[in-house]
């Protein structure tokens, strides 16, 4: 658990995003309008085999095996309800997880305007996960998780809140992004914490606190618990920042 050096960390990367989201828009759902691409992908993908030949052996049932999904799935900081309601309309039974206020907050008012059934927000404060053993068919995050600064113990929570056979996957940032190539700098280099700095390009998250892998074998050794972990990497530059990430998924 945290010691009071890492809580008073933890709480300056809980209050910037929480001031993040109270600077959006009005309303009850603003930020991304669409779902992050890699979580898609991975979902519609859960059912087809790894195999390059066989993979693509799905003529006339290409719909019906990316959807109709059973059993419960949770969103670690969902931050508006985008991946959520996709991961929701894939079949799945849907929790969320969020350290702001005003996030969860928005949903809830979503929610209730829009009437929609099986997707349950809850606000959050990291990193013991609140849900009882053996309850999630699929853990997520997107581009959030490192905020988690007690990283192994929260490691320890996805295990235990999974099922067997249980699926996950989390984003991180690569050693190629510009976020961390030009606008981080090290907190404590021996527990991999670092900030994005006064320089940032993005003023609403500077000074956030994160956890951040040393490379892509450090990444891998951290889910050593888990099975069938595969990290591959997505990157563009279609926006002034480059973006590079590592996406970790595996099988409890």
């Amino acid at each position: 658990m945290l010691n009071k050096n890492k809580r008073d960390m933890q709480d300056i990367s809980t209050r910037v995003w929480n001031n993040y989201y109270k600077s959006q828009q009005p309303g009850d759902s603003s930020g991304n309008e669409y779902p992050c691409e890699g979580l898609v992908r991975f979902i519609s993908n859960l059912r087809k085999n790894r195999n390059k030949f066989d993979y693509f052996n799905d003529a006339g049932i290409e719909a019906k095996i990316r959807s109709n999904f059973k059993g419960k799935a949770l969103e670690i900081g969902f931050g508006n309800l985008t991946n959520l309601r996709m991961v929701k309309k894939k079949g799945f039974n849907c929790s969320g997880l969020e350290v702001s206020e005003n996030s969860v907050k928005r949903s809830k008012q979503f929610i209730k305007n829009k009437k929609i059934k099986n997707i349950r927000t809850k606000l959050w404060k990291p990193s013991k996960i609140p849900y009882k053993n053996d309850t999630f068919d699929l853990v997520y995050g997107m581009q959030c998780i490192y905020y988690n600064l007690d990283f192994e113990f929260f490691l320890e929570e996805v295990n235990r809140v999974l099922k067997k056979n249980g699926n996950f996957i989390f984003s991180f940032f690569s050693d190629r992004h510009d976020y961390t190539t030009k606008y981080s700098e090290v907190v404590d280099r021996k527990k991999n914490l670092i900030r994005w700095s006064g320089k940032h390009p993005n003023k609403r998250i500077r000074y956030a606190i994160l956890y951040q892998p040393k490379s892509k074998s450090h990444l891998r050794s951290l889910f050593k618990k888990f099975r069938k972990v595969k990290i591959s990497t997505y990157e563009h530059d279609d926006i002034p920042v480059f973006q590079s990430w590592w996406y970790i998924s595996g099988i409890k």
